[in-house]
């Protein structure tokens, strides 16, 4: 269940410097994924979250992660919004 603690949380990490975060890593990624690895960045993604939350995966398309708070399965990725680019939250069942 989204409790509003739970919600607060997500809300912290979405008002902090987790976009700028991802977007970087998606431009880096855009430009370098012939020559890098998908898993340092996921481990990037997995260093950025609150300990008290589990990392599950990361994701190219949409770009972003899922990570567990509690008993729900969130999934935090990039939207394009024309020139601009917003992080979404949602929960995953």
């Amino acid at each position: 269940m989204l409790t509003k603690s739970i919600k607060k949380e997500i809300m912290t990490y979405l008002d902090s410097d987790a976009l700028n975060l991802l977007a970087n890593l998606k431009g880096r990624w855009d430009c370098e994924k012939e020559y890098e690895d998908w898993n340092d960045y996921a481990e990037k993604m997995k260093e950025s979250i609150p300990s008290s939350w589990k990392f599950v995966k990361a994701t190219k398309r949409p770009f972003g992660f899922h990570a567990k708070i509690e008993s729900l399965k969130v999934s935090f990725f990039l939207k394009p919004k024309g020139r601009y680019v917003t992080l979404s939250a949602k929960v995953v069942r």
